[in-house]
């Protein structure tokens, strides 16, 4: 059982894998469906054709995933954890001695651009299942999923400024907002009407960063 299971397990409609073979025909669904959401809709992709790219039957797929639904929670519940543990290792382990908030919020952009360009599929079809075609179970976990990691990186940069009252507390949980919202305009959707063509990710990552440290301004000059 992989490193997930906890998170995976309180997801409804998925039956996680008790046997090696089965993990490993658990893994290949993941994969499979990865694939195919970077050059595809998630509409557009049937069970069949995940089970046929996965190398395994229509059934099998179901007795794992309840529905294309919960596959598409599995995968953003999986990319979750991973920059979950990825924010550990560049932030909280490097907060001995503690980083000024520049360098923090640097960080933070950098490793959430390089998740976000990776995992471009599982993001787009997450964004517009839950915002334009909303289910309100899928959306209510998924964002359950989202305030989970978005809340400790928002108490690792609280740490780093030099005052902590309500009004600094609310400017660093606009300020994550603005940079999710700015790279997933970006770099999930590669461009706006605004942008015009798609900005290459280090040029997205280095405007990110000194928007949101310009918008922080007021609460981190002595950061």
């Amino acid at each position: 059982m992989n490193s997930n299971t906890n998170l995976l397990s309180a997801l409804p409609g998925v039956h996680l894998p008790q046997q090696h073979r089965s993990q490993q025909t658990f893994d290949r669904i993941l994969r499979a469906a990865e694939r195919l959401l970077a050059t595809h809709d998630f509409d557009q992709l049937s069970v069949p054709t995940i089970a046929r790219a996965a190398k395994t039957s229509v059934g099998s797929f179901y007795a794992r995933f309840e529905s294309k639904d919960v596959l598409m929670l599995v995968l953003h519940a999986r990319f979750l954890a991973e920059s979950e543990q990825l924010i550990q290792d560049r932030l909280e382990r490097s907060q001995q001695p503690a980083l000024p908030l520049r360098e923090l919020v640097a960080r933070t952009v950098h490793t959430t651009a390089e998740q976000y360009a990776r995992h471009r599929g599982i993001l787009r079809a997450t964004f517009v299942r839950t915002r334009l075609r909303p289910d309100p179970g899928t959306t209510r976990r998924v964002r359950q999923i989202n305030q989970k990691i978005l809340k400790r990186v928002h108490s690792i940069w609280l740490v780093s400024l030099p005052n902590s009252d309500h009004r600094v507390e609310q400017a660093v949980g606009f300020a994550l907002g603005l940079m999710v919202a700015m790279l997933r305009e970006t770099i999930v959707f590669q461009g706006s009407d605004l942008l015009g063509a798609a900005f290459p990710c280090a040029r997205v990552t280095e405007e990110v960063t000194l928007a949101v440290l310009r918008y922080l301004g007021p609460w981190s000059e002595t950061a």
